[in-house]
């Protein structure tokens, strides 16, 4: 599920993650430890993994931007309408990623 990212003057929708192929299992938990794990109320128990090509063909998109790590990317392109408060948009949302929800894997930390 996206969220509204209000440090950018657009306010724009977006849901952040790690691009991982090219990294070991240690390397993305050294990560989730750093830039996760210490603001969320309990660690990461596990990660979705699943390919870029799944975003794509819900037709979303991705800006790496490499920020706050060299990895870092977000998914942008989610359906947004001026005026309207998120928690009616919020059935837009789940539906897409309830499609890409399907061909990611789950891997247990």
């Amino acid at each position: 599920m996206p969220r509204r990212n209000n440090k950018e003057k657009e306010r724009r929708l977006e849901t952040s993650v790690c691009r991982s192929h090219a990294l070991s299992e240690p390397q993305v938990w050294a990560i989730c430890s750093e830039h996760f794990d210490t603001f969320a109320p309990m660690p990461a128990i596990g990660r979705g993994v699943g390919s870029a090509h799944v975003v794509f063909d819900v037709n979303l998109g991705f800006d790496a931007d490499g920020k706050p790590y060299p990895e870092h990317a977000n998914i942008v392109g989610w359906y947004d309408a001026i005026g309207k408060p998120d928690n009616e948009l919020k059935h837009f949302w789940m539906g897409k990623a309830q499609i890409m929800a399907k061909s990611f894997n789950y891997v247990p930390r």
